[in-house]
C-alpha cells in the first residue's frame, strides 16, 4: 500500500491499483519517483493558492494568471525530456499552485490529453481544464468531446474551444455554426461549463464570433510574428463580457532560440499581464525559465 494513501473515495490505493488508474507500468512509474508516485501518495492532493488568479469572465470560474500549456512542448520529447513532464506537474501543481490547464485532442495525436489524464483525477474538481476540438461539424465535435473525456479521465470539461477559427478553411461565421451547435448542446446538457473559440490568425472572424455568438471565452495569440497579434482586440472583447486568455506569449523569442532567463520574454509577459486577460497559456521547456515566469506571475499578475 501506498502508506496508508487513499483515493478520493476513502479507499487505500496499491502502486498496482495506481498504475492501472493511470495506465502505466510499475517500472515506468517507479521511475518517475518525483512525479506521478509522489502525486498518488499525497495525503491531501489540494492545488495551493500561490499565484495570483483572475476571473474568467463570468463563467464563476479563476484561472492561475499562468497556466500549463500542454502543446508541442510538452508532449513532443524534443522539446521536453520524456522524464521531465512528471515532476514539471507535480510542481506545477502542488507547489506553485497553477490550476488551469490547455490542451487540445489533437496535440501530438491525442499524447497530450492522455499525459494529462495521468494525472488530472486526483485534483480534478481544483483545476481549470480547456481542450480544443479542430473539428466544424455537429457530429465531429460530439465524437471528438467524448474521445476528450476519456483521454482526460473526468466526466466534464470546464472549457471547451473550437480549435483555431480560421485556420481550417473558415472564411465566415457560417462555416463554424454546426459544430457550434454542438457547444451549444454540450453546455446546456453540463457536460463543459463554457465554451469558445481559440485563433492563431484571423481578427476578424473572432470580432464576428464575438458579436454573433453568445461565447464564454476566446483563447488567442499575442507575440508570434507569424500569426496575428490579438493584443488591440482583447479589451474590446472583454467590454462584450468574453474572456480571453493568450497564447504565444514568447514566441517572438522561441523561435530565435531566444527563450532563456533574461531573454526578454519577462518583459513580453509582463506587458501581456497589463492586459485585461484571464490568464496566459505557456509551455515550459525548462525548469529556469517557469522560475522566471513564475517571478514574473507573482510581481505582476495581480
Amino acid at each position: 500500500m501506498l502508506a496508508g494513501k487513499k483515493d478520493r473515495s476513502g479507499k487505500e490505493i496499491s502502486r498496482r491499483d495506481f498504475c492501472k488508474l493511470v495506465g502505466v507500468g510499475t517500472a515506468g512509474l517507479l521511475a518517475a519517483s518525483s512525479g506521478l508516485y509522489n502525486i498518488a501518495a499525497q495525503e491531501e492532493r489540494k492545488i495551493p493558492y500561490n499565484i495570483p488568479r483572475r476571473p474568467i469572465g463570468n463563467t464563476g470560474m479563476e484561472a492561475s494568471i499562468l497556466a500549463i500549456g500542454a502543446g508541442s512542448r510538452f508532449w513532443d520529447k524534443n522539446h521536453l525530456d520524456e522524464d521531465a513532464w512528471e515532476p514539471y506537474l507535480e510542481r506545477a501543481l502542488t507547489k506553485e499552485g497553477i490550476n488551469y490547464i490547455d490542451t487540445a485532442i489533437n496535440y501530438g495525436r491525442e499524447l497530450s490529453e492522455r499525459r494529462l489524464g495521468q494525472v488530472i483525477p486526483y485534483f480534478r474538481d481544483e483545476l481549470v481544464i480547456s481542450t480544443k476540438t479542430p473539428e466544424r461539424t455537429y457530429n465531429g465535435v460530439m465524437r471528438d468531446v467524448e474521445r476528450s473525456l476519456r483521454n482526460l479521465k473526468t466526466d466534464y470539461l470546464d472549457i471547451y474551444l473550437m480549435h483555431n477559427l480560421g485556420g481550417y478553411g473558415d472564411k465566415t461565421i457560417k462555416d463554424v455554426e454546426d459544430g457550434y451547435k454542438a457547444l451549444q448542446k454540450l453546455k446546456s446538457e453540463g457536460t463543459v461549463k463554457a465554451i469558445g473559440f481559440s485563433s492563431h490568425g484571423s481578427r476578424k472572424l473572432i470580432t464576428d464570433a464575438v458579436n454573433q455568438l453568445d461565447l464564454d471565452t476566446v483563447l488567442v495569440s499575442t507575440n508570434d510574428p507569424g500569426y496575428a497579434n490579438f493584443k488591440p482586440d482583447i479589451p474590446w472583447i472583454t467590454s462584450q463580457g468574453v474572456a480571453v486568455s493568450v497564447i504565444k506569449v514568447m514566441r517572438s523569442l522561441e523561435i530565435r532560440g531566444l527563450h532563456q532567463p533574461g531573454s526578454g520574454a519577462r518583459e513580453l509577459y509582463r506587458q501581456v499581464l497589463e492586459l485585461p486577460i484571464s490568464t496566459a497559456v505557456i509551455t515550459h521547456r525548462t525548469m529556469d525559465v517557469f522560475e522566471e515566469n513564475l517571478a514574473t506571475a507573482r510581481e505582476f499578475g495581480s
